[in-house]
């Protein structure tokens, strides 16, 4: 077509030259004078100004962090004191570079249950210049697929029915690791809505029983929970301690075997449905000070909440009361639950995670 073009353009032009030359001598004025006006001339110069107005990459970086964009893929890592950072690793053209998330936010809106979003401050850094840039940006808090598996074991039933109905006020449901027998606190708690697990009937060392006794401690007795309507589908090892032969014999048995310990992790919700967790411990015990608690919780549960997906964080206790070491004060059980709730977390049980067998 275009060939074609040039072809009917010259023949018409040279069909009509005597009388069309000074038309077209006018036009070619014309057009070249309004060309001068409207077209921009770029030069070297332009070029090279327009280079320079790109931002440097760190500054594109920190605008990519200050958008909180889902690009950017989070991590945690803890160090040897226990404290939670979030953190990016982010490459901008051949340059890497590091982000740190400071997520304690505001002094003042620290207890705020209504608040709908968090201000993040963070740092940007060249990992080969050292160059640093900071910025901060609003975090808004939605409803999403992350929450906690609450847990309380062992056989504090009494003390765990009193606070039936403080759960109740902030919607949580938890789950009930039970020692020993069957009882009718495993009905009401069900009729609460809440979980039941089996923590064994006596309690012992299981790595430090012979395997006759260790099938007795983990099996005998769960016959009488099933025949009675209630599946124990899900097991916690007392002290937290097991051997790996021993998570291989109880697959059969139970669908979610659990650990415990005194780290901070966070699984996907397929990872749970794996069939083998380890939850942190909230114990008394580990928090002298209340602002010790307070600072473990609110890290942990907003850690959770910002680097997304669907991802779930155990916690577990014993007792609730102010004086046992193995066990949560009722004020912090609140604060916990208060932060939980402030957060948009949602509570799982553990039967929420369970497969058939």
């Amino acid at each position: 077509m275009r060939d074609r073009s040039i072809q009917v353009k010259s023949k018409t032009a040279a069909f009509y030259y005597p009388r069309a030359l000074p038309v077209l001598l006018v036009s070619v004025v014309f057009f070249s004078c309004a060309g001068s006006r409207g077209m921009v001339r770029r030069n070297t110069s332009d070029i090279l100004k327009d280079k320079t107005a790109i931002p440097p990459a760190i500054d594109r970086v920190v605008e990519l962090v200050g958008s909180d964009s889902e690009k950017i893929r989070k991590y945690f890592v803890t160090d040897e004191q226990g404290l939670i950072s979030v953190r990016a690793d982010i490459w901008e053209g051949d340059a890497e570079f590091e982000v740190r998330y400071d997520l304690e936010g505001p002094e003042d809106s620290k207890n705020q249950a209504d608040r709908e979003s968090l201000r993040v401050e963070f740092s940007v850094e060249d990992k080969q210049t050292g160059e640093t840039r900071e910025g901060s940006f609003l975090w808004p808090l939605r409803e999403d697929a992350a929450g906690l598996l609450l847990a309380f074991d062992d056989d504090f039933r009494p003390a765990w029915e009193e606070h039936f109905d403080t759960l109740d006020a902030y919607g949580a449901r938890v789950t009930y690791f039970v020692q020993g027998e069957l009882s009718d606190f495993c009905f009401r708690a069900l009729n609460r809505g809440h979980d039941i697990g089996y923590h064994t009937i006596h309690h012992l060392n299981l790595p430090k029983v012979s395997e006759e006794e260790f099938y007795q401690e983990t099996t005998s007795g769960i016959g009488a929970f099933r025949h009675a309507g209630i599946p124990l589908k899900t097991f916690a090892y007392p002290f937290g301690l097991s051997e790996p032969w021993m998570r291989e014999a109880l697959a059969g048995t139970f669908a979610i075997q659990r650990g415990f310990g005194a780290t901070f992790r966070v699984y996907t919700t397929e990872a749970v449905r794996e069939g083998y967790i380890v939850a942190r411990s909230i114990d008394n015990i580990l928090f002298k000070e209340e602002e010790a608690f307070e600072a473990v919780i609110t890290g942990m549960f907003r850690t959770l909440k910002f680097i997304g997906g669907e991802r779930v964080l155990p916690v577990t206790t014993h007792d609730i009361s102010d004086t046992a070491q193995w066990g949560i004060k009722p004020r912090r059980l609140e604060y916990l639950l208060e932060t939980a709730r402030s957060l948009k977390l949602k509570f799982y049980r553990y039967s929420d995670f369970v497969r058939d067998l």
